[in-house]
């Protein structure tokens, strides 16, 4: 009767039997600490790890954290009043997940509570190895990720004191103008987000009104809106005033550009509600490519937010700090957004 190894040793050394190698051979193998540059070693690689699955062997993850003397976590922080996961944030955290997954981490989201934003203590129990920072954070948060060592990276939003991954939505939102006025447009309306403590808010009327300015454009050829609360009443007052600011002014816009995809959307339902189309009537675009807007009618012309590269990168950037590499706090990485120009935009009516 052949008994089965049992013990980890015991399995360790009939793996190095059969496949005719030393048991510290298997271990590399097994814990990835040789790849297979060369094809030889690869096919021995391969050899080893299919006798290890018949074996039904895995290495022990606590054993490996514990060698490696790392958690191989990494949290995602974020204000539970405020989590802002939506669809385009899920890419960006998507992108996080793929890149730490390669380098065989593991990201935990971690909705901080009132009670956790006023704790320093937070970390010390030393749970993470880094930590991604998603929207602002307190003051005090920053003093707990200090005190506990801990590597971060601030993503989709402007913090001076760490390192962060930024998308260019003041260029993005330039771009988007421009393309208006290159149209022929000459009196626009930039409709406003509610949040205004976040960067985007800031950063994409700023390139709205660095196009306008450029071509000449200020006064009621510029005019920027407060936001809408709700959509739901396409009679409700707000909206009506909406309505009413874009065509009863004393020079009416021919283009409006909404920060967000909802409002967007929002919007044109509004407007075809008050018999107003798009594009035949206004045109209509978008600051973030997002919520399906491309399978609406008109498609909307918008401007692509790279959100899973913003993840990868920032999660490259904190594997790179994990490992020793230094980065100056502060430093910041833009990356590029892209105009998709779709049916919603087109010259206005008196070009035609």
């Amino acid at each position: 009767m052949i008994t089965e190894p049992s013990t980890t040793a015991e399995i360790l050394r009939e793996v190095a039997r059969r496949a005719d190698v030393s048991v510290s051979t298997v271990t590399r193998v097994l814990n990835g600490k040789t790849r297979g540059a060369y094809p030889k070693v690869a096919k021995r690689n391969r050899h080893i790890q299919q006798i290890a699955d018949e074996l039904n062997y895995r290495p022990s993850y606590r054993g490996r954290t514990f060698q490696l003397g790392k958690t191989l976590h990494v949290a995602l922080l974020f204000e539970n009043e405020n989590p802002m996961l939506g669809t385009t944030y899920g890419q960006m955290i998507e992108g996080a997940v793929r890149r730490l997954h390669a380098d065989g981490y593991h990201l935990t989201p971690w909705g901080l509570t009132p009670a956790d934003l006023d704790r320093t203590d937070l970390f010390l129990d030393q749970r993470f190895d880094g930590v991604l920072v998603h929207h602002r954070i307190t003051d005090t948060m920053r003093e707990a990720i200090k005190r506990a060592g801990l590597p971060a990276v601030a993503l989709n939003t402007d913090d001076d004191a760490l390192p962060c991954v930024c998308p260019d939505d003041r260029r993005g939102a330039r771009v988007l103008t421009q393309h208006l006025i290159d149209l022929g447009h000459r009196s626009l309306l930039f409709l406003k987000n509610r949040f205004d403590r976040h960067m985007s808010t800031r950063e994409r009327l700023r390139g709205f009104r660095d196009a306008a300015e450029q071509a000449g454009l200020s006064g009621d050829r510029a005019r920027v809106c407060e936001p809408i609360e709700s959509w739901q009443n396409r009679d409700a007052p707000a909206v009506t005033r909406l309505i009413d600011t874009i065509f009863q002014a004393t020079r009416p816009a021919t283009a409006v550009i909404c920060y967000r995809g909802h409002d967007a959307l929002g919007l044109h339902r509004a407007l075809l509600h008050h018999g107003v189309r798009a594009p035949e009537d206004v045109s209509l675009a978008v600051c973030s490519d997002e919520l399906s807007i491309d399978l609406h009618t008109p498609a909307i012309t918008a401007v692509r937010v790279p959100f899973m590269e913003i993840g990868a990168e920032a999660a490259g950037i904190l594997l790179r700090l994990i490992a020793g590499d230094a980065s100056p706090a502060g430093a910041r990485v833009m990356l590029p957004e892209k105009l998709i120009v779709r049916e919603s935009t087109t010259p206005p009516k008196a070009q035609r």
